[in-house]
């Protein structure tokens, strides 16, 4: 076994359950978070030179970083592949709540495009990048829409709620 096998196993054994804590914390899901961490530990076997010692303050952040980017990167893969809900007002809120029906209300008032990436963005969890793609628009025309969105239901249901 080479110096670098010795040094990564000794890494994993130090760091391996910070790196589930991590990656769990991100994607809240346990077989999701095992995938991220392997994808980690590959993306730092292949990085490996880059740290001084296999533990230590230096390499304990570098696996928390390596980790965490992995996680986030798997949630979006994951948020991709999943089915959109119906983007219709109707579904926001609880169904036979007072509150709930003003919001639907004043959602379904908003310009299409407006609803459309409000609700994507806020509803769906989407971020303005992956509202863009979804959309066709570039991710600053999404980000006006979704500002524009707010203000407008901001200013409608000022003193209804």
């Amino acid at each position: 076994m080479d110096w670098k096998s010795k040094g990564l196993e000794e890494t994993w054994h130090a760091y391996k359950n910070l790196a589930f804590v991590c990656a769990f914390d991100v994607l809240q899901n346990q077989t999701w978070a095992e995938d991220a961490v392997s994808e980690a530990f590959l993306k730092i076997w292949q990085h490996y030179d880059c740290l001084a010692a296999p533990t230590g303050a230096k390499t304990k952040k570098f696996v928390v970083v390596v980790t965490r980017n992995t996680a986030l990167n798997l949630l979006r893969h994951y948020r991709r592949l999943r089915p959109l809900p119906p983007l219709e007002p109707e579904t926001v809120g609880e169904s036979g709540n007072e509150e709930g029906a003003v919001i639907r209300a004043a959602i379904r008032e908003l310009p299409k495009e407006q609803r459309t990436a409000l609700l994507l963005s806020c509803w769906c969890g989407f971020t303005a990048a992956e509202t863009a793609r979804i959309m066709g628009k570039p991710t600053a025309r999404v980000q006006t829409l979704i500002r524009s969105a707010k203000q407008k239901l901001k200013k409608r249901l000022e003193g209804l709620l």
